[in-house]
């Protein structure tokens, strides 16, 4: 806890000077304030790691001061401390912000686990955050090539797809125009950020092999089925996955497809149990499906399902 500036908000002087003393031999920085109308002042001239707040205060109690703390800062670390508390006033508080709760008297080594724990829990979280930062820059529209109004049009749409985070999209365009970077940037750019992206191309396997990573198994469903294994669709939930090249998945793989798409619920390999699951159905093909629905090798159902939003990439040779 070296280094920490901690707010102590507490009427109690027999708390505030005994915590006091404890943090100052730990090397934290103390600030002290004895009732709710001082901490916001604290808040915004201390600028503390972590606020000490009581739930009972002469004035504004220690939930309306919780309320006002997280309007001003909602990054600070707020753990609660009361010789009353209740499970409803723990829920609540944890409702409004708090990250834990303490009931008095307490020791001081009890405090110092639940702060270092919380301490450990907003440093895993801004490291999560700054990787979130770092994979959306690497994967965001500003990776994709054109400067043309041509693809111009296509970022604009990219991010109005990004708004609706159920809507499924078809990318159509030759190979190497980046059909997989403008599904990445659709999901980085979309409230599915946190949650997986995948992608299974649809020509590279053999079908049985393609349906088991897609939708996953049960133990025993085939020969090398030694275990049960979750599939793609499963795995990705929340998320995004991509069902690249998807003009040439076979017949049978696109009655499965069209059913989940339909159901939003699919069946693992040898089993009779539905899985539900909430995917963004992204597919790309260099292929021409209305053709192959003319000539029966492709579903004209399951093509308008995935044809919510055609988009389109012109060939880089193109693109100014």
């Amino acid at each position: 806890m070296n280094n920490h500036r901690i707010l102590i908000v507490d009427d109690d002087k027999l708390v505030t000077w005994s915590l006091s003393r404890d943090f100052e031999r730990e090397g934290c920085q103390i600030k002290t304030v004895g009732n709710g109308e001082s901490a916001l002042p604290a808040l915004r001239e201390f600028n503390p790691d972590l606020i000490l707040l009581d739930l009972r205060l002469p004035g504004i109690d220690g939930l309306e001061v919780l309320k006002q703390i997280k309007a001003a800062d909602s990054d600070v670390i707020v753990i609660m401390m009361t010789a009353y508390a209740t499970v409803e006033t723990a829920v609540q508080a944890v409702k409004l912000g708090a990250l834990d709760f303490i009931k008095k008297p307490f020791t001081f080594d009890e405090l110092k686990i639940i702060i270092e724990r919380a301490l450990r829990s907003r440093s895993l979280s801004r490291e999560v955050a700054n990787l979130r930062q770092h994979i959306k820059q690497k994967y965001g529209i500003h990776n994709i090539i054109g400067v043309s109004q041509q693809m111009q049009d296509v970022f604009a749409l990219i991010r109005k797809i990004a708004q609706s985070d159920a809507t499924t999209v078809l990318i159509t365009g030759e190979s190497g125009t980046g059909k997989d970077l403008v599904a990445r940037a659709i999901h980085y750019e979309s409230r599915r950020a946190p949650y997986p992206y995948m992608a299974i191309n649809c020509g590279s396997l053999p079908d049985t092999l393609l349906e088991s990573e897609l939708f996953g198994h049960e133990k025993g469903a085939f020969t090398d089925a030694r275990t049960a294994k979750k599939g793609l669709l499963e795995l990705a939930d929340k998320g995004t996955v991509l069902l690249d090249e998807i003009g040439d998945a076979s017949l049978s793989l696109q009655i499965k497809l069209l059913r989940f798409m339909e159901e939003k619920v699919f069946k693992r390999i040898g089993s009779t149990r539905d899985v539900e699951v909430n995917v963004r159905i992204i597919a790309a093909t260099n292929r021409n499906l209305e053709q192959l629905v003319a000539e029966r090798q492709f579903r004209e159902d399951l093509y308008f399902r995935l044809k919510v939003i055609p988009l389109h990439l012109a060939p880089l040779r193109e693109r100014p």
